[in-house]
């Protein structure tokens, strides 16, 4: 309505590197922030989901944070080369040899549960709330806003 004050928080659905990233460019532009995350704090992540990071990336994260993605990248170590394979055959392979001062801001590779700990410092830094154990069983949309509906 027109002349009305929202203060509503924004509700980020998921703590992974994602929810983590949007929480806090929401929380830098003011805006009360919440994640709801159904799993623990104490989760345990199975294997690594997110593991490098390359430039375009780091250079996004220093947009909603500038150092972040300097942040992330002292963490982790420079990737020197990969292999890509196909159906268990190696369909590409590059490889740089020794890094580089200028290789070195590139890429970052680290463990996806150190990247969330980073990124979930700083939203804690920056007041983003979070709920734990906060499953959700959908959203219902209206003209007045979104309802969250709590899953059991």
């Amino acid at each position: 309505m027109a002349g009305r004050i929202r203060t509503d928080p924004c509700v980020v659905i998921g703590a992974g590197p994602v929810g983590l990233i949007a929480a806090l460019a929401l929380a830098r532009r003011g805006l009360p922030t919440v994640v709801l995350e159904a799993e623990p704090q104490d989760r345990v992540r199975p294997g690594s989901r997110a593991i490098a990071l390359m430039f375009p990336s780091l250079w996004r994260l220093d947009r909603v944070l500038p150092g972040l993605g300097g942040q992330i990248r002292a963490a982790g170590v420079m990737p020197t080369g990969y292999d890509a394979f196909y159906g268990g055959r190696r369909v590409f392979s590059q490889h740089l040899g020794a890094a580089t001062p200028v290789l070195s801001r590139l890429a970052s590779s680290l463990a996806q549960r150190r990247t969330e700990q980073i990124v979930f410092a700083e939203c804690v830094a920056h007041g983003v709330e979070f709920r734990w154990g906060a499953t959700v069983a959908g959203l219902e949309s209206s003209e007045d806003g979104v309802r969250v509906l709590h899953g059991t």
